[in-house]
């Protein structure tokens, strides 16, 4: 489960699919200034990109802790680690501007799930892996099916077809 959370991690952060496919060919950028991008024209506050990115990186909290016998500090680094490296590769490959913002709320994502893990633990003590694997499960047949249809409907060509070649 947590190969395929990870590649869609991947595909969502570094290469903005569904959203968006393949380098921006733009100078490269960066923004250090959190929440900077998060205001519209009218300077209202627009959350959802930061929702979007906090529960995206969640589930990176809860393997991590499952997966591992680190402590929660070696844990928390992996999770800001894993965040900073797709940043730099954002930035690296030109795709997007690389943004502290997403590093801050993918960070906080990540220890969110870190908490979650524990109080999942405390919770259901033995039971803990086949309760994270059972919802993993559930979400990823909720989420894979909505995730290639976004993706499909991002690559259809709106319009008319290209005139056909002369006979």
């Amino acid at each position: 489960m947590f190969s395929a959370y990870a590649m869609i991690l991947v595909a969502v952060v570094v290469f903005k699919l569904p959203f968006h496919a393949g380098a921006s060919g733009g100078p490269r950028v960066i923004n250090l200034i959190p929440f900077l991008g998060s205001f519209d024209h009218n300077g209202q506050f627009l959350s959802s990109e930061i929702v979007f990115n906090t529960l995206l990186f969640m589930p990176l909290g809860v393997y991590v802790s499952a997966l591992t016998t680190w402590s929660t500090t070696k844990r928390i680094l992996a999770v800001v680690g894993s965040s900073l490296t797709l940043e730099a590769t954002q930035f690296v490959f030109a795709i997007c501007i690389a943004d502290v913002t997403d590093l801050i709320d993918s960070s906080v994502g990540g220890i969110v799930g870190i908490g979650l893990h524990a109080v999942l633990s405390k919770a259901c003590r033995e039971q803990t892996l086949r309760v994270i694997n059972t919802a993993s499960i559930a979400l990823l047949v909720l989420v894979l099916p909505r995730f290639a249809q976004v993706l499909i409907n991002s690559h259809t060509m709106v319009g008319p077809p290209p005139n056909p070649p002369p006979s």
